[in-house]
């Protein structure tokens, strides 16, 4: 008898740590949002398609609870999300794929059929539009915007600059400004 009370609190001791283990995916939403209900109706039968079960997948409001909008801010510094690319719904997927608001459903199930990663890929699409035509993904340290036509393999696989964003943002117009001084030098404009 006192095996059997010692096996039973042991299961009950593991079964959290079990279930946790399990747990494939991930979503943090509110429940305030109108969308969100019907966008992860049609986000589960994506997961499951890529064999994630039910009884994988968590979700948890966090709108009105400190504690798990915590969970959200520390998820998103483990996995580099910039400020930029926060959303107002995050979905982690074994701990490799991070989903920032409203991804199209394309992108996320072509994202799942793809190859693993060896860093976490980050896609980012906020808007809650039906006709949402990009998204933005971070792998690898690039940050791309992708078309909803293309899948995040084809994004990624683009030709991107080496440069930083913040040096590209200035690249062309700096460009611009030697370019006018040159030309405006050699023929002498404003003379």
């Amino acid at each position: 008898m006192r095996r059997l009370m010692y096996v039973v609190l042991l299961f009950a001791l593991l079964a959290p740590i079990a279930s946790a283990a399990t747990t494939r995916a991930l979503i943090y939403k509110s429940d305030a949002c109108s969308h969100c209900a019907p966008y992860l109706g049609k986000l589960f039968p994506v997961l499951e398609a890529a064999g994630i079960r039910a009884d994988q997948t968590e979700v948890r409001d966090f709108i009105n609870n400190p504690e798990r909008r915590k969970e959200v801010a520390l998820l998103q510094e483990k996995y580099g999300v910039p400020l930029t690319m926060q959303g107002h719904m995050l979905t982690v997927i074994d701990g490799t794929y991070v989903l920032e608001g409203h991804i199209p459903l394309a992108a996320v199930e072509s994202l799942l059929k793809g190859p693993k990663p060896q860093e976490p890929v980050i896609l980012y699409q906020d808007s809650m539009a039906s006709n949402v035509v990009t998204y933005e993904m971070l792998s690898g340290g690039q940050k791309r915007e992708c078309t909803t036509a293309e899948t995040p393999w084809d994004c990624q696989a683009k030709t991107q600059s080496a440069l930083p964003d913040d040096l590209q943002k200035f690249l062309l117009p700096g460009l611009l400004v030697v370019i006018a001084g040159v030309v405006i030098g050699k023929y002498g404009f404003g003379k």
